[in-house]
């Protein structure tokens, strides 16, 4: 009977173990997501505020269709 103590402590143990691991695991992809996301954020920013340096140029010199004929 002992033995049987035994093993379904261990197997506990192991159990136990997993869901720690894959909690943990489950932490470090959301820092890792967050940090990328936050990396990809100010990249996103400079793109666009990029064209809106350069909007000055593009009025100055209408392309409409409508106009050329």
């Amino acid at each position: 009977m002992k033995a049987a103590y035994s093993t379904s402590r261990t197997e506990l143990m192991v159990l136990g173990g997993t869901i720690v691991t894959m909690v943990l695991s489950c932490v470090c992809v959301v820092v890792l997501c967050a940090a990328a996301n936050e990396a990809s954020g100010a990249t996103a920013k400079v793109i666009h505020d990029a064209p809106a340096v350069s909007s000055a140029a593009a009025l100055a010199a209408p392309t409409d269709v409508a106009t050329l004929q």
